[in-house]
């Protein structure tokens, strides 16, 4: 057991003592390839022979493995959301409208006739960390224009092997692959043919999607939510990248969110995965975009009154329990707010209200009633053994 101990620590992680011996290591990502999610198998199918040995074997393939690998230590675990975005690719894809196939009349341009997935199937077939990436490619490409979306991926990759490099000068572990990864050049025309790649699967799955991404956009264009990510450049792109698979992850998981950040609306719009929304404005609006890949719980409010952030942990729970009437079955929630007893006359205050409610008490009426209870109380005070 001890040996085996040895063995499975040498091969999870490592530290300076053991870097000499990968100083010189310089493989080759495009001939990694993994079984991809089953979720995303039609996706490889739906791809021409040209875009498909492109994705597997090609310079995207090892783009994708390489980003992958470079940042998989610092993405949550987000199965659910992978596997519907999966299931979303397949599905606009699947439509012969939006990717239609190419004939032989169509000459030397038959390869490259219908939607551009390379970079999903790409991923797909590099991991899970690797579709992460490319979903940040596309939260990119929805935000910036081409050459400053580029320079954004030029400096966070930089940003990220200076990390790496500041770990293992700290004798921190760290895993091979990542090591691995950060010795890998990434040249900008690579990052930004990466780029290229998300920008084409958006114009596809935006035409495909545009009823949803037209609806969505008219409920987020009236919506004060700001961008909440502090720090620089790097800090900003990983806090929203990770926030929002976090969030999209919770809701595929049927858990409710409240987006206190405008990161998270980008994302919905960028994956064209659109959640049924609970809109706080004038009052509580449900808007239900009909996407059947979230469960029925896994509602997102917006438009909350917005309050700085001062845990680390950004993403709250949220249920709005007027609407528990439409989420079935009983749900459990948490929340991370400390919890603490209702007073006395916060009761009566919830109590009051709810006979207003029940008695259809307007606004305007407020005062008068409250009056009518007091004199209400005062007049059973006075009764003979009489007490309130």
């Amino acid at each position: 057991m001890a040996s085996f101990g040895k063995i499975q620590n040498s091969v999870t992680s490592f530290n300076n003592d053991n870097t000499a011996a990968l100083i010189n290591v310089n493989l080759d990502f495009s001939l990694f390839r993994c079984q991809p999610l089953t979720e995303f198998l039609a996706v490889g199918s739906a791809l021409s022979v040209q875009r498909k040995e492109e994705a597997e074997s090609g310079q995207i393939h090892k783009t994708a493995c390489t980003l992958g690998f470079l940042f998989h230590e610092k993405l949550p675990d987000a199965s659910c959301l992978f596997k519907a975005y999966g299931r979303r690719a397949s599905e606009i894809l699947s439509r012969s409208d939006i990717n239609p196939h190419g004939a032989a009349g169509d000459g030397p341009l038959k390869d490259y006739i219908g939607a551009n997935g390379t970079s999903i199937w790409a991923a797909a077939t590099s991991g899970e960390a690797s579709i992460a990436v490319h979903l940040l490619a596309c939260m990119l490409a929805r935000a910036f224009d081409a050459k400053t979306a580029t320079s954004i991926w030029v400096e966070i990759v930089r940003e990220r092997k200076q990390e790496i490099e500041e770990l293992l000068r700290n004798n921190k572990t760290l895993h091979p692959n990542t090591y691995v990864a950060s010795k890998q050049s990434i040249s900008r025309p690579e990052l930004a043919a990466w780029d290229v790649c998300a920008r084409a699967w958006l114009r596809r799955a935006d035409e495909c999607k545009a009823r949803e991404k037209r609806q969505f956009s008219l409920i987020v264009e009236n919506i004060n939510i700001p961008f909440t990510a502090p720090g620089s450049t790097y800090c900003k792109v990983l806090s929203t990248w990770t926030r929002s698979m976090q969030v999209l992850n919770s809701l595929l998981n049927n858990l409710p969110q409240q987006a206190s950040d405008r990161a998270i609306l980008l994302a919905i719009s960028s994956w064209h995965l659109f959640p049924t929304l609970l809109v706080f404005q004038n009052k509580a609006t449900n808007v239900n975009l009909h996407d059947p890949l979230f469960p029925a719980s896994g509602i997102l409010s917006l438009g909350l009154e917005y309050r700085s952030q001062t845990s680390e942990e950004p993403i709250k729970w949220s249920l709005a329990l007027s609407h528990l009437k439409y989420y079935g079955d009983p749900v459990q929630v948490w929340s991370n707010e400390d919890i603490s007893r209702v007073s006395m006359p916060q009761l009566w205050l919830v109590a009051l209200g709810s006979v207003f409610r029940s008695w259809e008490v307007s606004n305007s009426e407020f005062s008068e009633t409250i009056y009518w209870f007091k004199d209400l109380g005062d007049l059973l005070a006075s009764e003979p053994g009489g007490s309130c």
